[in-house]
């Protein structure tokens, strides 16, 4: 589904949003496949992914209680509008009349 979004012309972004709660035992490395994998297809398209996933190590009742499942939802899409807006900024900028030099 996400390299689905990612491959339209009209998606500039695309934001992930789930839970690995602690309940699960392959927390740790369900997370770690999701993290490597969204970055992968974010490399792929060129386009942000942002991640509203709480976890690995806590549990569910502890994320809609400290913080609720709504402000990792707006940390995510607030993260996502970011990295377009300085990818926009990036891409209209021009490039330096200075050679690069290395030391």
């Amino acid at each position: 589904m996400v390299k689905e979004l990612l491959s339209k012309d009209d998606v500039d972004a695309v934001i992930v949003l789930g839970s690995i709660v602690k309940e699960t035992s392959l927390e740790e490395y369900i997370f770690s496949q999701l993290m490597e994998k969204l970055m992968d297809l974010s490399l792929e398209f060129g386009k942000p992914v942002s991640l509203g996933v709480p976890g690995p190590g806590i549990y569910w009742s502890d994320v809609v209680r400290e913080a609720g499942a709504e402000a990792y939802a707006r940390m995510a899409v607030e993260a996502a509008v970011k990295m377009v807006k300085r990818m926009e900024t990036l891409q209209s900028a021009k490039p330096s009349t200075y050679p690069l030099e290395v030391k």
